[in-house]
C-alpha cells in the first residue's frame, strides 16, 4: 500500500517514518507476546483439565482393546456398538531403519538394489555452466535450448529492521510524516 501523495524525500522524513515504523513493529511484538503468554496459559490449563481424563480414556481403551483382541480370536474383526466402532487390523511387519548405518552397509556391501537414488537439479552448477539469450537457457556445447529451465532476473531485495530496543518516548503523529 503506497499512498502516491506522500513520499519519502530527505534524512529527516526517512528517520520520522522510520520511527513510525519501529513503534508498530514493536507494538506488533508487543501482541505476539502477550498472545503467546495467554496461549501457553491456556495450554497450561488445558493439560491439567484433561491430564484425569486422558487417565481414564486410557484405563477404559485398555478393556475395549482387550475385549476386541479376544473378539478376534473368535473371528470377529469390528464390533458394531451405539456408542461407537472397535476394529482390528492386522497389518504386515515393517522395518525400522537406521538410515545412515544402513546405507553405509548397503555400499560397502554393493548392494544397490537395496537402495534408491533420488536426482535433483544442481543449481550451482547449471548457472556456472550454462548460457542465458533473453529467455532462453542455452547449454553452451550442443547450443541447445534446455527444456524446463528459465532464467530469473536479478532483483534488489529491501529489508527494513526496526531498533526493537529504541524507546518509544511517544508515539509518532500521522501529522509528523507530511
Amino acid at each position: 500500500m503506497i499512498d502516491e501523495g506522500f513520499r519519502v524525500d530527505s534524512p529527516e522524513k526517512a528517520a520520522v517514518v522510520m520511527r513510525k515504523y519501529r513503534s508498530l513493529a514493536q507494538r506488533k511484538q508487543q501482541n505476539d507476546d502477550l498472545a503467546q503468554k495467554e496461549h501457553d496459559r491456556i495450554d497450561r490449563w488445558l493439560t491439567g483439565a484433561n491430564a484425569s481424563v486422558d487417565a481414564q480414556m486410557e484405563f477404559l481403551h485398555g478393556h475395549l482393546s482387550a475385549y476386541a483382541m479376544s473378539q478376534r480370536a473368535s473371528g470377529v474383526k469390528s464390533l458394531d456398538l451405539p456408542d461407537g466402532v472397535i476394529k482390528t487390523r492386522q497389518s504386515s511387519g515393517t522395518f525400522e531403519v537406521d538410515k545412515a548405518v544402513f546405507l553405509e552397509w548397503a555400499k560397502d556391501a554393493k548392494r544397490d538394489d537395496l537402495m534408491r537414488v533420488s536426482y535433483s537439479p544442481d543449481l550451482a552448477t547449471i548457472k556456472a555452466s550454462v548460457l542465458v539469450d533473453g529467455s532462453n537457457v542455452v547449454d553452451p556445447l550442443s547450443g541447445e535450448v534446455i527444456p524446463g529451465v528459465s532464467p530469473v532476473p536479478e532483483r534488489v531485495q529491501v529489508t527494513i529492521t526496526p531498533d526493537m530496543e529504541a524507546i518509544d518516548l511517544e508515539g509518532v503523529d500521522d501529522d509528523e510524516l507530511e
